[in-house]
């Protein structure tokens, strides 16, 4: 869903704007704007391309209202407002910035968004002569500021910063800045320099000399510096500390687990097909190729209703009704259920149990075996490797996270199979295994050893 808003629009007290269960892209119109307000929460929405135009008409009580002036283009304004929440929101490309905290705004928190492709980031205070900012305090976790990034991430005048566990990939000048004495705690960054050797600085005060500068607390603990970025301090003792909860930051190197859940635009707007630079981006080069190489779905969204329950629960619940007509058809379902899936697993199969055979003189026999784990979302694969004589040789499994169709699981244990061969640069060699597919489409290109099924 794309929204042009053809005006900025102009978001109440108490009120949430939700894009969760949609991909809801703000784009190519109107900012959004908070002023004079309280108890906001704006989250999962993609928000980028968001144009400076003329006010509409709005109402400012129940007698009066007026043309509002024009808009600045930010993605999101923040004005004289209180207990905000921005999450999980993806941000770029505006034509002023992606967040603005002003004119005396506090107990803003801006957490888990992505932000990528601007200049000016975010800016927190209004001016250096508006004083009435000292109130301020924003909380900036868990956000990942990425690709195509200049500077103000974020600009901060007055108040009190806390700056906490956030992943810094991209800059082109300077990540954190400000003037007039604000507080910035930087707290269990990760701050990756850019190769420029003039840019490695993560700080930059503006407009005072360095003799005034150094009674500014700037602090940053726990900080990950990579590639020669460096922070530099200021102050002595934190000062001027709000009389409220802070968030307890983790070290630098949790941040990509902390930041994993920010809001990415993976999908180009509009397209069905993978935005190749945001991929890069945010993923290893083995990743991108894994994640890029996944086709898109062709619809939408899809039609069917998933819902689980386990089936102790279940029969738990229908025993507690006490109905007996209720109960007889659920031992009805349950038997034919339990019925069909014998008639499934056993169609066509012996009823004997076979016997392990030792592979013949001179070669090793490695029977293999994927296993998936539901409940744990995981799966492992592994290998038995025997000699003539039917003594182990080595045994080993894998254990991953993620959620597989059981023959990639088993797949997975062929794989490990084949790396061990390699490994021990073995070339006699009989690969066992009970899964039939993946038997036939690698025996076609076995030159060295064999596949059975068992």
């Amino acid at each position: 869903m794309i929204i042009r808003l053809a005006e900025e629009l102009i978001v109440s007290s108490h009120k949430t704007i939700d894009g969760r269960g949609a991909r809801v892209h703000i784009s190519n119109g109107g900012q959004i704007t908070l002023q004079f307000v309280e108890n906001v929460i704006i989250h999962g929405l993609h928000i980028h391309d968001i144009k400076a135009g003329n006010g509409g008409l709005i109402r400012d009580s129940m007698e009066h209202y007026g043309f509002r002036t024009r808009s600045d283009g930010d993605a999101i304004s923040i004005y004289g407002s209180t207990r905000v929440w921005i999450d999980h929101i993806s941000m770029s490309n505006c034509q002023d910035g992606l967040i603005d905290v002003i004119m005396a705004s506090t107990a803003v928190t801006i957490s888990n968004c992505h932000l990528t492709h601007h200049n000016e980031v975010m800016l927190f205070g209004a001016s250096d002569g508006y004083s009435e900012d000292q109130v301020m305090q924003v909380t900036v976790a868990f956000n990942h500021f990425g690709q195509g990034l200049v500077q103000r991430m974020p600009r901060c005048r007055w108040g009190f910063i806390h700056v906490v566990n956030n992943d810094y990939t991209h800059w082109l000048m300077y990540a954190v800045g400000g003037s007039q004495h604000p507080t910035i705690i930087s707290q269990g960054n990760r701050f990756i320099a850019p190769q420029d050797i003039n840019c490695k600085e993560v700080t930059k005060r503006d407009y005072a000399p360095e003799s005034v500068w150094k009674t500014w607390n700037w602090r940053s603990e726990g900080d990950l510096m990579m590639n020669g970025a460096f922070f530099v301090e200021s102050g002595s003792t934190v000062k001027n500390v709000p009389n409220k909860d802070v968030i307890n930051a983790k070290p630098g190197t949790f941040v990509t687990r902390l930041t994993r859940f920010a809001v990415q635009i993976l999908i180009k707007v509009g397209r069905r097909e993978w935005d190749e630079e945001v991929v890069q981006d945010l993923f290893v080069a083995r990743d991108c190729n894994l994640i890029l190489g996944i086709p898109i779905d062709i619809v939408d969204m899809d039609r069917w209703h998933m819902n689980s329950v386990e089936f102790d629960v279940w029969f738990k619940g229908v025993v507690e009704r006490r109905n007996s007509t209720l109960m007889e058809e659920a031992t009805v379902t349950a038997w034919s259920i339990w019925k069909a899936r014998n008639d499934l697993l056993w169609d066509f199969k012996s009823m004997f149990v076979k016997r392990w055979v030792k592979p013949v003189n001179g070669m090793i026999k490695i029977n293999v075996d994927g296993t998936v784990f539901a409940k744990e979302c995981a799966y492992d694969g592994g290998i038995i490797a025997r000699g003539a004589d039917g003594n182990i040789i080595e045994a080993f499994a894998v254990f991953r996270l993620g959620e597989v169709q059981p023959m990639i699981a088993k797949i997975i244990g062929i794989k490990e199979a084949l790396s061990w061969i390699k490994k021990k640069n073995r070339s006699v060699i009989l690969i066992e295994t009970d899964s039939l597919i993946a038997t036939q489409a690698l025996s076609r290109h076995a030159f060295y050893f064999w596949f059975t099924c068992d």
